[in-house]
């Protein structure tokens, strides 16, 4: 849960930036080999039942849950309060970020960006999109490997690709994170954190890892 929140969050984070919710569609269809299914809309993006039913509560527990023990990196973007609050439920009420009919999506609805007052919207870059999306992924990924929640760089892969539908034909998040390079991966982070905050602060075991290069699958291999 907390890898595919650090997916989601900044997601939706980047239509809190006044990028089209068109766009953000898009980018994540053109790169779907490489993030799985990310839905914004809050009864696609682990809102509960209980929170749906309580637009005043506006935020999805999960994520109240984890900012409260994780801090600034996992603090919820005000996208999903700001729809709750206009009673867009997404699925369960066919209304949301999207056009819905007979419960299915149709499309982004425009009218939406009234409701998180962008007034011009700005073109989305669909790499950029799923780069924000991926490294935060990687990001904390790093973290519960060194935190022992996950004993090795594999089996966290497994759980990612069985779980979460990351692509197998990628041998799994930290398999990716390998080939871009941890020096890579750290760089893009302190330009991401320098421009949109702690969200995308790196990790000391990530920093640790590209400072000497490292690889996830040495640093982490199954023993």
């Amino acid at each position: 849960m907390r890898v595919l929140l650090d997916a989601h969050d900044p997601a939706v984070a980047h239509v809190d930036d006044g990028r089209p919710a068109a766009e953000e569609v898009r980018a994540a269809a053109l790169q779907r080999p490489l993030v799985g299914g990310v839905e914004l809309d809050p009864r696609e993006a682990h809102a509960d039942d209980h929170a749906v039913g309580e637009p005043d509560r506006a935020v999805d527990d999960d994520v109240v849950v984890l900012g409260g023990a994780f801090g600034d990196r996992m603090q919820p973007s005000g996208v999903v309060e700001k729809l709750y609050a206009d009673g867009r439920h997404g699925k369960k009420n066919d209304r949301g970020l999207y056009i819905y009919q007979n419960g299915k999506r149709q499309g982004p609805d425009p009218s939406v960006y009234k409701v998180l007052g962008v007034r011009s919207p700005k073109p989305a870059d669909a790499n950029a999109v799923v780069e924000r999306m991926l490294l935060a992924m990687i990001n904390e990924a790093a973290l519960i490997l060194d935190e022992r929640i996950v004993a090795s760089a594999p089996e966290l892969d497994l759980a990612m690709i069985m779980g979460t539908g990351f692509p197998p034909f990628r041998g799994g998040l930290l398999r990716y994170a390998d080939a871009l390079g941890t020096p890579y991966i750290l760089a893009r982070l302190d330009e991401l954190s320098s421009r949109h905050g702690a969200r995308f602060l790196a990790s000391a075991p990530l920093r640790k890892l590209a400072e000497g290069d490292g690889k996830f699958y040495e640093a982490y291999a199954r023993r």
